[in-house]
């Protein structure tokens, strides 16, 4: 079993990419894989409540830990109320932590 994170960019309304990427992280899961999911930059706002986008899955059915970058959030005049449920606000140091973990494979997208 693998230790994987994700770090998410961009918002699925930039690119059809990043739904795909997220596939990724499902199938990790599937696969009995331990993984996490940074979103960062406009990748914050895949986790807007409302928005319609690709995370509830993942929270819902695979309870992969969701990170959402505070600087990005506030960058963009959002704030954690305007987050979906299930979704931790954090700093750049929790990355950090997150990308030193022993054999962690980090894909950045």
């Amino acid at each position: 079993m693998g230790v994987y994170l994700l770090i998410e960019t961009r918002s699925s309304w930039e690119s059809p990419e990043v739904d795909r990427f997220l596939e990724v992280a499902t199938a990790l899961v599937g696969e009995r894989h331990q993984v996490d999911l940074y979103l960062v930059q406009n990748g914050v706002l895949n986790a807007r409540a409302g928005a319609n986008g690709p995370l509830a899955p993942l929270i819902a059915a695979h309870a992969v830990p969701i990170w959402v970058d505070e600087f990005s959030l506030n960058s963009r005049a959002l704030s954690r109320r305007d987050l979906v449920d299930g979704v931790d606000v954090t700093g750049i140091d929790q990355l950090v932590e997150l990308l030193t973990r022993p054999g962690c494979k980090p894909i950045w997208h």
